[in-house]
């Protein structure tokens, strides 16, 4: 597809001599971990612009934040250094700002359902785990979702409510973990943890009764969710993978994970990945893993859109894979 270019503008009172630039940053055109970040330049006292050109099927995140000291050489500093000092933007044309904080072209995927508002999000506590969960009154479906702590700010509840309201989903309740605490470990190698999540936490958190169970999860927390669906096959039904850790545990080498997935028992499974163009070589790695798992037995989409690595993606990600899997299993 071609370009619809875009006009990033900034404004503020600041005209303080030490801010050294106002950098920005639009996913998935940039990257946010690249030695340096596009500048805005001044074209008036306290008046920055930009301008870039942003695929009319991408989604992503926009942010610009005014520099006051020396950034971090480590992308994941400097990028939460940004995060903190960010600014309010206006985007021209105003149709490309579906939200705050966000960028759309005009064919980037659906987001059906999200709004920029928060959600019903309640907050308990099992054992040493924290969970953000919502509380339907009779949920039909369950979501076990890894990365609660990223979860927890977003609109998901509202969506879903939203989604079901307008028949495109069933009820669903979701258990969204907060797996921050020795995460990799965790989530990548660590078996008896997972089987906590699945046998102990979940039934301390619903009746899970006759309900189905999804597992979803993002970066690290898709392939968790894989794990989980090949391993506790008695409770879970399928799984959501949005950009799977399928390089694991070497990023750099050669990848085995995607054709190991075709040796685990996927038999009635149905599985739904999801990676965006700008993440490295992941695409490649999805499409061997759909392939793989198609083998070992499971139903099983995928999709691929023009999204980085990143929360933005992921929101509109595991509700079309939630719209996915619920009609995959509505027809068998």
């Amino acid at each position: 597809m071609g370009t619809a270019k875009i006009t990033i503008t900034l404004e503020t009172t600041l005209t303080d001599p030490t801010i050294e630039a106002v950098h920005y940053c639009a996913l998935p055109v940039h990257d946010r971990s690249a030695p340096a970040l596009p500048t805005m330049h001044q074209v008036r006292p306290g008046h920055f612009q930009a301008s870039c050109s942003y695929p009319v099927d991408a989604y992503g995140s926009i942010l610009a934040a005014p520099v006051r000291e020396p950034l971090a050489d480590d992308p994941r500093i400097r990028w939460q250094q940004l995060q903190a000092a960010a600014v309010p933007l206006r985007v021209t044309p105003a149709i490309a700002q579906p939200m705050p904080g966000r960028l759309a072209g005009p064919a980037a995927p659906p987001r059906l359902g999200w709004t920029a508002n928060g959600g019903a999000w309640q907050e308990r506590v099992v054992g040493s785990t924290r969970v953000y969960y919502t509380a339907p009154a009779h949920p039909h479906l369950v979501v076990l979702l890894c990365d609660g702590q990223l979860w927890k700010a977003t609109a998901l509840p509202a969506a879903l409510t939203t989604l079901a309201a307008r028949g495109y989903l069933p009820s669903v309740q979701v258990i969204a973990v907060d797996t921050s605490h020795n995460r990799a470990q965790n989530l990548a190698e660590d078996d008896h943890y997972l089987a906590y999540l699945v046998h102990e936490l979940l039934p301390a958190m619903t009746q899970l009764a006759d309900k189905p169970v999804i597992v979803a999860g993002q970066s690290l927390g898709g392939l968790a969710a894989l794990r989980m669906l090949a391993q506790h096959r008695d409770t879970i039904t399928g799984a959501i993978a949005n950009s799977p850790s399928l390089w694991w545990p070497d990023r750099d080498g050669s990848p085995q994970l995607p054709h190991l997935l075709g040796q685990l028992d996927y038999r009635g499974a149905v599985i739904h990945f999801s990676a965006g163009l700008a993440e490295r070589n992941l695409c490649s790695l999805v499409a061997q893993a759909q392939r793989s798992c198609q083998q070992a037995g499971a139903v099983v989409t995928a999709e691929f859109t023009n999204t980085a690595h990143e929360i933005a993606a992921w929101e509109g990600a595991l509700t079309r894979g939630l719209l996915r899997i619920t009609k995959t299993m509505a027809r068998r």
